[in-house]
């Protein structure tokens, strides 16, 4: 008979094979945290490592306190790399659908750091994301729970925000106009379909539903580097005239 081991975390007792060693907290977060390791069931391993990816999410886009001047930055720097030389036409199509797909994340990036570092230092833009976002409306609270919502709702909505995809064009807008008070573009359709595009370069290999590839070129990532541009500044210099905005600038937190 295969003797059972005490996982530490959930404290059931599992065989060998079903437990794993890992360490206390992952480095990344802690870098002075020279602690052991733990052993721990599978289970207990496979939800911590979600929740360390949320960590590190988390940790990254707080780290992240120009987003817009990196976005430029990246978008300088794709842009730069179009004129390189390559050895034949096809490797140039290559190249220049990896640079499309990569500058919609470039885009995706700006959107979801400064939404939600944003919302996660505003006392004001907190309320407003958790008063009007239909995730937080369908979310059921016990009276006798209250203050422990309120305790934790920080970190509900900050966990939230970070599985939120900002490429989704169509939910973003309206985050973003209803929390930040801040208006995309009325013709948002080239960029709706640059994301439809960036989506099958990243996922179905550069082929549409019907199999056909995406004609990408360098003209493409060019128009669509200037696209994106053009949508970010709109953006930075609404945001930029909101901080004047004494009822959102006055719970502004540091």
């Amino acid at each position: 008979m295969n003797a059972e081991i005490e996982c530490r975390k959930c404290k059931k007792r599992v065989t060998k094979e079903l437990i794993i060693r890992e360490h206390v907290r992952p480095r990344f977060l802690d870098p002075k945290n020279q602690g052991g390791w733990v052993k721990v069931c599978r289970e207990c391993s496979y939800l911590e490592a979600e929740q360390q990816y949320l960590e590190y999410k988390t940790f990254a886009i707080s780290k992240n306190k120009e987003p817009y001047k990196n976005f430029l930055e990246s978008i300088y720097e794709f842009d730069a790399m179009l004129s390189i030389p390559l050895p034949d036409r096809k490797l140039s199509f290559t190249m220049a659908r990896i640079l499309f797909a990569t500058a919609i994340t470039a885009m995706e990036t700006y959107l979801s750091d400064t939404f939600i570092n944003r919302v996660m230092n505003n006392k004001n833009y907190l309320r407003r994301c958790v008063e009007t976002d239909s995730e937080f409306k369908n979310r059921k609270l016990d009276l006798a729970d209250i203050f422990k919502r309120k305790e934790a709702l920080q970190g509900e909505v900050q966990e939230y925000l970070a599985d939120v995809l900002f490429h989704n064009l169509a939910k973003v807008r309206l985050m973003y106009k209803s929390v930040l008070s801040v208006e995309f573009p009325a013709d948002m359709a080239p960029l709706f379909k640059a994301v439809k595009t960036r989506h099958d370069i990243v996922h179905r290999g550069g082929k549409d539903k019907l199999g056909a590839i995406a004609s990408i070129g360098q003209e493409e990532v060019k128009s669509l580097i200037a696209t994106l541009k053009v949508f970010a500044k709109e953006i930075e210099e609404q945001i930029s005239k909101a901080v004047a905005d004494p009822d959102v600038g006055s719970a502004r937190e540091s």
